[in-house]
């Protein structure tokens, strides 16, 4: 792509079609001012996307691309390894796949967060969008202003409108001015939206792999029923694998938090001031909940 040179100089002379009025030349100003400004700093934020975009892809390459070597060495039956250096054991040829293919990924997932590459190529068609708007209100500008240098009309001439007639020199260039802004607006505001929407699809990946990082839950509960005798004291112990975990009166009881495998539950009351007691075996598994009933005689 041709480097793009940007400048504050105005295409118009305003030497060659006076008089000009001067609010008018100084709105013109700050527009094309205001739009080279722009370009200037789409210019700047894309040569450093640029750098670091090519930064990663160049990475991604070399270590993918090793990665996927190490993988055809070993299936040829030429592993290779690093040595042992200052007491570190040597590291296989597996462990560098997995090495270079994290890297590769990881830098992939890298710019994919933080918009890099899709940054890159945004702020480029902007400075060219904006650019094009700024030579095209430059052509028109000049045209105008000739047109009205050859039918003997002043840019400043001052505005007395009958109705109907065509626009006024000045109406006529008040209009590019307007439309010339509103053009550079509409050209920042489409990038930023576009912007906010990448980074709301990059937060969203980010909570997604954060939440995909997060462990698998290994718990489970328990609905313990139990069946009184006659004679039995409402009030009952609640043990797991020895550990006391509840104490009460009801008759069903959720235990939660019991870590998936096989326990061992025992239910303990009294009846007529002597201990009854029973225990049964039960699978508890991860997220779900298993019921087991208990007598007390």
């Amino acid at each position: 792509m041709a480097k793009t040179e940007i400048t504050n100089q105005s295409a118009v002379d305003f030497d060659l079609f006076k008089p000009v009025d001067p609010e008018i030349a100084g709105l013109y100003e700050q527009l094309v001012n205001k739009a080279t400004s722009t370009i200037a700093w789409y210019a700047n934020e894309r040569r450093y996307m640029r750098v670091r975009t090519l930064w990663i892809r160049r990475t991604a390459v070399l270590a993918l691309g090793a990665s996927a070597g190490l993988v055809a060495l070993q299936a040829g039956n030429f592993p290779i390894s690093i040595p042992a250096l200052h007491g570190v054991p040597p590291i296989p040829t597996n462990v560098l796949e997995l090495v270079f293919a994290g890297l590769g990924s990881g830098v992939l997932v890298l710019d994919k967060l933080f918009g890099y590459s899709t940054g890159w190529v945004r702020y480029m068609l902007a400075e060219l969008a904006v650019q094009r708007a700024l030579d095209d209100f430059k052509v028109d500008w000049t045209i105008a202003t000739m047109a009205q240098k050859q039918a003997g009309t002043p840019a400043g001439a001052p505005v007395a409108p009958p109705a109907p007639q065509p626009p006024s020199g000045v109406a006529v260039l008040q209009q590019l001015l307007k439309a010339f802004s509103a053009k550079v607006d509409s050209i920042v505001g489409d990038e930023t939206q576009q912007w906010v929407i990448e980074f709301q699809s990059s937060m969203a990946l980010l909570q997604k792999s954060a939440k995909d990082a997060q462990p698998a839950s290994v718990y489970g509960s328990i609905s313990l029923t139990v069946s009184r005798g006659t004679g039995v004291d409402p009030d009952i112990v609640v043990e797991i694998d020895g550990q006391k975990r509840a104490e009460t009166t009801a008759r069903t009881i959720v235990l939660s938090n019991v870590l998936a495998g096989i326990h061992g539950i025992k239910v303990t009351g009294k009846n007529a001031g002597n201990t009854v007691e029973n225990s049964a075996a039960v699978t508890v598994t991860a997220n779900s909940v298993v019921s087991v009933q208990v007598s007390l005689p």
